[in-house]
Formats: C-alpha cells, structure tokens, sequence
C-alpha cells in the first residue's frame, strides 16, 4: 500500500469533516458548525500557526495536525503534535506511524528539538505504536475550563 501525504489545499472540507467528526467523537455534539470550519480554515492557512498533513492511499484515510511553540527549555521552537487520526478501515496498516514520522520531518526541517503529543490514558492500542516512537514522560495534563 502507498501512502501519500497532502497539505488540506487538495482535501474538500467535506472530507475533512467527516474523519474530523469521527476523531473528535463525542466532544462533536459541544462543538458548534463555525468551531469546525475555522479548524479547517486555519489549517489550510500557509502561514497559519496551525499546520495539517493529510495521509492518503487511494483517498483520505488519516490526518495529523500539528504546530510550533516556544520552548522554556531550548532556543528553538518545540513541535506539538495536536491531533492524530487514522480511519477506522485503514488502521493497523502504519498510516499512524507515517503521519508521526512525517511531521517528525517537518518538526526536524525546522530544528525543532522535540515533536511531543498526548493521548488518552485508555487509548492502549496507541500507546503501543507510540512507545515503539518516541519516550513516554512523567508528565501528567491537566485542563482547567475558563
């Protein structure tokens, strides 16, 4: 199988929104029509702060999205891996560990010197993949709604 990868120029919002939808799940229903066009907008935005690749084989089947950020830690600007989807049908097939390597790529281009992410405690089957690729940290989040 090849996978491709393409900027959100070539993918129609339409086709976005649906993976988007499923990755986003239940939290879909708290979020408002307008919250997910401007995602997309934002995403598709060259000099945007928000950058997207999507993973195609013969269609979309998975999306990355990911931005730069100061470091307290470094002189360069640090890569935080956002969001990261595969559909359902096309897992268990790499697409997740070649949109992680991609923006990896994309985070090294830039001399970034980290690309971290975070993922559900509960989510065991990424994990897997995840700590075949990167080091798992101490770190635990914590989200305060304002």
């Amino acid at each position: 199988m090849s996978i491709t990868f393409h900027d959100y120029a070539h993918v129609p919002f339409p086709v976005w929104r649906e993976m988007w939808l499923d990755y986003v799940g239940a939290t879909a229903s708290s979020l408002s029509e307008e919250v997910h066009q401007h995602t997309y907008a934002r995403i598709r935005q060259a000099q945007g702060a928000l950058h997207g690749l999507v993973a195609c084989t013969d269609r979309p089947v998975g999306f990355a999205h990911y931005y730069f950020h100061p470091s307290s830690y470094c002189l360069a600007d640090a890569c935080t891996l956002e969001d990261l989807y595969v559909s359902p049908q096309a897992r268990g097939q790499g697409i997740g560990r070649a949109l992680i390597e991609a923006v990896a790529a994309h985070a090294r281009a830039a001399n970034a010197p980290a690309l971290h992410w975070k993922t559900r405690s509960t989510n065991t089957t990424a994990q897997a993949l995840y700590n075949r690729l990167a080091v798992r940290t101490e770190f635990l989040s914590y989200r305060k709604a304002l």
